[in-house]
C-alpha cells in the first residue's frame, strides 16, 4: 500500500473559540517554536480486538511517518502481564510470531509453552514507549477506548493515565456525558491534560445529534473514523444522516445558544493489520495534524485543547489567512489533481428548530437525527481556486471549510473515496 507524502510538515493553523468574539487577524502557520504533527487517536491491538501485536501496530506507523499514536484498546490500558496463544486457530500464527521475532529479536519476543499451547506475551505500554519513543520524532500517548455496552457507547479517553470504568445509564447521552466526565474528573485529579472524543457515532445502532447535544459536555467527536462498518456519509435507507450534517447542527444549536464549539477529528480505528483493503479495518486512513511546541503527550494534548489541529485523509495544506473581511486557504496542491474547498456554515437567525425524522411508512425513527432548516451547515462558497477564499459577511455564526480532492485515497474506508481534508470553525465578530 502506497501512502503519499507520510512524511511532509503542513503549514496550516486552524483557529477555534469558545463562542467569544475574534477580533484579531489570522495567519498562522509552522515556525521556530511550532511544528507540525501527525498523529493517530484510535488503534487496537492484541490486547483487545486488534489483531496485531501492539509492537508491530507501534513500528509500523513510526515507520509510516506518524509522529504520534494513542493505543486505545477496549477498557485496558496495556498493564499487567497477558499472555495470547499461538497458532494456525489464533490471531497471532506461527509466521506472525516469526515475523516479529526477526524484526525485534528472540530476546523481544517471549514466547512460552503451557500444556503444548504456545504462548506470546503482550508487551506493555511502558515497555513500548521505552523502546520506540523518540525525542521530537515519535510519542506514544496513554489511551483508553472507554466502552459502555449499554446503551452502547465509545468515549476515547486521551493521556489518561488510570483505566476509566465505563459510564452507565438508560440513555446514550447519559453514557456519553459519564465517561467523558471520568475523563475530566481525572484530568483535574492528576493535574495532567487530558482529552476525550466520542466514537464513530454513526456506527452499529448510532449516536444521533441530539444524543450528543443532551450530553452536554461533547467537545470532541470522531467526524472521520476509517473503520469499514462507519458510515461516516450517512446512510439513506437507514435514515443516518452523514458525520459532516452531525457536526452542523451540534455547532449550530450550540453556538446560538452561546455554548462552546465542537471539535471533529479524524482517525482509523483500525484492528487489521495484514488484509488492507476496502471492507476491512486497516491503519493509514485518516489522521489529524496537530500543531504544538514540542512532541510530547502534555504539549500534543493541550494543543488539542486550543483547537491547533484539523482532519485528513491525505489534502495537504500550506497556509491559512483570516481576517474580519475573508478567510483563505492555500493548498499544497499535487499536479494533475483539482481541489474543491466549501466554505460551510450557518448564518445567525437560522431557524434551530426541527422536525422528527420518518421512515417510509411514516413511522417516527427517534433514533435518528431530526430534519432541520437546509440552512444548518449551508454551502456559503465552492470555489476549486487555490488559494480558496471566503469573503465573511458578519452574520456567519461560523464558517468552516472542507477541501475535496479528485485524487482517489489509498485503500479507502469506501470505495472511490477521495482525499479530503477539515478545517476546525473559524468564528469572527
Amino acid at each position: 500500500m502506497h501512502i503519499k507524502n507520510s512524511l511532509a510538515l503542513l503549514f496550516l493553523c486552524t483557529f477555534v473559540l469558545t463562542g467569544t468574539a475574534n477580533g484579531a487577524k489570522l495567519h498562522l502557520k509552522a515556525g521556530p517554536s511550532l511544528k507540525w504533527y501527525k498523529g493517530q487517536t484510535h488503534t487496537h491491538t492484541l490486547w483487545s480486538d486488534g489483531d496485531a501485536a501492539p509492537d508491530y501496530i507501534v513500528n509500523w506507523y513510526k515507520e509510516m511517518g506518524y509522529n504520534f499514536i494513542s493505543i486505545t484498546d477496549h477498557n485496558t490500558m496495556l498493564r499487567g502481564v497477558r499472555w495470547v496463544p499461538v497458532g494456525f486457530e489464533h490471531k497471532t500464527s506461527e509466521i506472525r510470531l516469526k515475523e516479529l521475532q526477526e524484526k525485534f529479536g528472540t530476546d523481544w519476543v517471549e514466547t512460552r509453552d503451557v500444556n503444548g499451547q504456545k504462548e506470546m506475551r503482550l508487551k506493555t505500554m511502558v515497555e513500548l514507549k521505552e523502546r520506540f519513543d523518540q525525542k521530537g520524532v515519535f510519542e506514544l500517548v496513554w489511551g483508553e477506548e472507554i466502552t459502555s455496552r449499554n446503551p452502547q457507547v465509545h468515549v476515547n479517553g486521551i493521556n489518561v493515565r488510570k483505566k476509566v470504568q465505563p459510564a452507565f445509564g438508560n440513555y446514550k447521552d447519559q453514557g456519553i456525558r459519564g465517561n467523558i466526565d471520568k475523563v475530566n474528573e481525572q484530568s483535574k485529579e492528576l493535574d495532567i491534560p487530558m482529552f476525550a472524543h466520542l466514537d464513530h457515532p454513526n456506527w452499529n445502532q448510532t449516536v444521533n445529534a441530539e444524543d450528543i447535544l443532551s450530553a452536554g459536555n461533547v467537545q470532541f467527536f470522531e467526524l472521520y473514523n476509517g473503520h469499514a462498518g462507519v458510515r461516516n456519509w450517512g446512510d439513506e435507507d437507514n435514515l443516518i444522516v452523514s458525520t459532516d450534517r452531525l457536526w452542523d447542527i451540534m455547532l449550530s444549536t450550540r453556538l446560538a445558544e452561546g455554548k462552546s464549539l465542537v471539535y471533529g477529528v479524524g482517525t482509523d480505528d483500525a484492528h487489521n493489520y495484514f488484509e488492507l483493503r476496502v471492507g476491512k479495518d486497516n491503519p493509514f486512513r485518516g489522521w489529524c495534524m496537530v500543531l504544538a511546541p514540542k512532541l510530547t503527550s502534555d504539549e500534543l494534548v493541550n494543543a488539542y485543547l486550543e483547537g491547533n489541529f484539523y482532519a485528513t485523509t491525505g489534502v495537504l495544506l500550506s497556509e491559512v489567512k483570516g481576517t474580519k473581511k475573508k478567510l483563505s486557504i492555500s493548498i499544497d496542491a499535487q499536479a494533475g489533481v483539482t481541489y474543491t474547498t466549501q466554505f460551510i456554515g450557518t448564518m445567525k437567525g437560522t431557524d434551530m428548530s426541527s422536525e422528527p425524522r420518518k421512515d417510509a411508512d411514516g413511522n417516527e425513527n427517534r433514533a435518528a437525527t431530526r430534519i432541520y432548516d437546509e440552512g444548518v451547515g449551508e454551502v456559503l462558497f465552492e470555489t476549486t481556486e487555490n488559494p480558496a477564499v471566503y469573503r465573511l459577511t458578519g452574520n456567519e455564526l461560523y464558517v468552516r471549510a472542507k477541501i475535496v480532492s479528485d485524487l482517489i485515497q489509498d485503500n479507502p474506508h469506501r470505495k472511490g473515496d477521495t482525499e479530503t481534508a477539515w478545517i476546525q470553525p473559524y468564528i469572527v465578530d
